[in-house]
């Protein structure tokens, strides 16, 4: 008897031990689910704070620049052109000579007469050296009114430049600029802003410049693009608020 109630005894626990087993294998697999949710989303919240912080910008001040009343203060030789060279990615331009003037002194024609309709106040602007020193180039950043001047101003360039109207002026900066105010010319220009970023290119060389040259483009790009519009000019939006001249 004592052996059956053994036996008896044996199978007892022998069906929770069955139980068991089974119990632990799925609470294993439970607790590594939840521990992998868990590391999931404690990384995902991790990832996640930094942004928010950027995108909070708690204790910077942004300046307004959609128009000169809320931006009053004139741009000027030192913001845009501080120091001899300016660099862009790899590239790095030497620059000539740099001055602020009147916009008509900058443009000719009926494309002068658009600045100053568009309530242009100034125009600071500088000649400079392609790495290369292939290429000369004049660029330079216009002072319009408000946002919709200056893109007034980036719409109707094109139809006065190709009804050969008027022309941005080069700014010749001594012996061997003299392509950059004589030779042919290509152009680009982009508002930001109540200003317009703009450059000219010219061949040192005087020769003319192919529509599909790949090298003043480039240059476009670096000058316009890459160093007066998302440099000088983000740089100007992104610092602390203007309220005085």
């Amino acid at each position: 008897m004592s052996a059956r109630r053994g036996t008896r005894t044996e199978g007892r626990r022998s069906s929770p031990r069955w139980l068991t087993t089974l119990l632990i294998v799925v609470a294993v697999v439970v607790l590594a689910l939840v521990a992998l949710g868990g590391y999931l989303m404690i990384n995902s919240g991790q990832s996640g704070t930094p942004a928010k912080r950027s995108a909070s910008g708690a204790g910077v001040k942004v300046r307004d620049i959609s128009s000169r009343d809320v931006d009053p203060t004139a741009i000027t030789e030192q913001e845009v052109f501080p120091g001899q060279q300016i660099v862009v990615g790899s590239a790095t331009y030497q620059v000539l000579k740099t001055q602020a003037i009147d916009c008509q002194n900058a443009a000719t024609d009926d494309l002068a007469k658009l600045l100053g309709d568009l309530g242009c106040s100034q125009v600071v602007r500088g000649t400079l050296k392609s790495p290369d020193s292939q290429f000369l180039i004049t660029a330079g950043i216009f002072n319009l009114k408000d946002e919709a001047s200056a893109n007034k101003a980036y719409e109707t360039i094109k139809p006065t430049l190709d009804a050969q109207k008027g022309r941005f002026s080069g700014l010749a900066a001594g012996d061997g600029t003299e392509a950059i105010v004589r030779a042919p010319t290509t152009l680009g220009w982009h508002p930001l802003g109540h200003f317009l970023a703009y450059c000219i290119v010219a061949r040192a060389d005087s020769k003319p410049i192919g529509a599909d040259d790949a090298a003043s483009k480039q240059i476009i790009s670096d000058v316009v693009e890459g160093y007066l519009r998302d440099g000088v000019l983000g740089a100007r939006a992104a610092g602390p608020r203007s309220t005085t001249n």
